[in-house]
């Protein structure tokens, strides 16, 4: 069971093809040891004769010359000397002697270790195997006899498995077997090895990550919760001192629809994140509510300028554009968000002169409607304007976190439009953001039906 354990674990390990090789190997050696083998016994068989021609067979040549046949004590004594062949070889089976001068050969076979000889078989009778060996013996250029013999095929092939040769080959290709099974099992061990940390480094990041999209989740919505606080904080003093009126109640309504509106698209971004835990935190969030249909984007603009006039007093805020309905990609409460980040960066913002002024105007255009919002700050050094967008990148601000332009990019680009940025250090900024409009098919009509201005 050990062995076949053993072989099934180096066939699981190599695979067919190696072990073919290895086995091929195997018997290649055997054939090996087998042919030495043989060619050992042959050699042995022919010294033996090679000694005994000159001492014996020449003898009974002289002897028996004209004879048919060999008398009895001579018979005996070939006989004798035939045997001993057969102790000299183990592994001899059949011996036939023909003498030059006699016409019947001497036959021997050793069947369960016993040696029968024969003396009446006829000249042209051939030994049973397949193919015997022969040799003539001579003494001096006087040829004496011929000698016919066959070795025992299935002895010899037994030995041949407790040969050295094949001993040591066999040895040497499991040595080698082993040595290949043991090398690629360490190889495969190293790859798995490998791909478990390479997985749970993924795993690793994939978990930092997910952890820094949390806490980038948080950090956004304290950052967008802060301006409708800080309206609602602006109301509560103003009431408390006796100054709320049809302005301040309507930005404490609109206040308050932005603290909802948060906090639906929280409960939105939360219940799609296992589906799109890859994305940025900020695409999770877009296009979560559905394209704004019949909007008036003055209104939206006119409602958020109006709670920076309240927050801001010793500020000027305008808005600037016709008065139209119409259809956007965007979702309104996320137009709303971008708007009111890029004011709030202005308002933010180191100024140049004592008064704020910040102008957000939209002029409709083919496909899109393009919005802008420009202030009198103090400006963006040329050397800091590449990095105004990154994550974390602030500046001229008490309280600032790097957030506001970062989301409104990311929401911007998230409905595939796109922002610029112009600024002069000491004269101001100014953002614009492009707006897609929303079409759709007409009834009865593969023609696009567009929002009249």
């Amino acid at each position: 069971m050990g062995i076949l354990g053993w072989l099934k674990g180096i066939y699981v390990v190599l695979g067919p093809r190696w072990l073919l090789a290895f086995g091929g190997l195997i018997i290649v050696g055997y054939l090996l040891s087998f042919s030495q083998l043989r060619s050992n016994q042959q050699e042995v068989i022919i010294r033996y004769f090679s000694g005994w021609e000159a001492s014996v067979a020449r003898d009974l040549l002289m002897e028996s010359r004209g004879k048919l046949f060999l008398e009895s004590s001579q018979f005996n004594d070939v006989v004798t000397k035939l045997k001993n062949a057969f102790e000299v070889s183990p592994y001899l089976g059949i011996l036939e002697l023909h003498f030059a001068s006699v016409v019947y050969p001497i036959t021997l076979q050793k069947m369960d270790q016993v040696i029968a000889a024969n003396y009446s078989l006829p000249r042209q009778n051939t030994l049973s195997c397949e193919s015997p060996e022969s040799f003539s013996l001579h003494s001096g250029l006087m040829r004496i006899a011929e000698l016919k013999y066959c070795l025992n095929s299935q002895k010899l092939m037994r030995a041949a498995f407790t040969s050295p040769l094949f001993l040591a080959i066999l040895l040497a290709t499991l040595g080698l077997l082993n040595i290949l099974t043991v090398r690629l099992k360490n190889e495969a061990l190293l790859k798995l090895e490998k791909e478990q940390q390479e997985y749970q480094k993924l795993t690793a990041e994939k978990m930092l990550a997910l952890e820094r999209q949390n806490v980038l989740q948080a950090r956004q919505l304290a950052h967008d919760i802060q301006s409708p606080l800080s309206a609602l904080l602006v109301v509560s003093d103003l009431a408390a001192q006796g100054h709320l009126g049809s302005k301040e109640l309507g930005v404490l309504q609109s206040a308050i629809e932005r603290v909802k509106d948060i906090s639906k698209a929280l409960l939105r971004k939360s219940s799609g994140d296992l589906k799109n835990s890859s994305r940025s935190p900020i695409h999770n969030e877009a296009n979560t509510n559905g394209p704004s249909i019949g909007i008036s984007l003055k209104s939206v603009l006119a409602n958020l300028i109006e709670e920076f006039a309240v927050r801001y007093p010793k500020s000027e805020f305008t808005v600037v554009g016709r008065d139209f309905s119409g259809n956007y990609e965007m979702e309104t409460h996320d137009i709303y968000r971008i708007v009111l980040n890029l004011v709030q960066n202005s308002c933010q913002a180191e100024r140049s002169s004592a008064i704020l002024k910040v102008r957000v105007s939209f002029r409709q255009r083919r496909d899109d409607v393009y919005v802008e919002v420009v202030d009198n700050g103090r400006g963006i050094p040329h050397d800091l304007q590449d990095r105004i967008f990154d994550l974390g990148f602030t500046r001229g601000k008490s309280d600032g976190n790097g957030l506001g332009l970062y989301t409104v990019k990311q929401l911007i680009e998230s409905y595939g439009g796109k922002i610029e940025m112009s600024s002069i250090e000491g004269f101001g900024t100014t953002f614009g953001f492009t707006l897609k409009r929303k079409v759709f098919p007409s009834v009865g009509s593969p023609a696009v039906a567009r929002t009249n201005s």
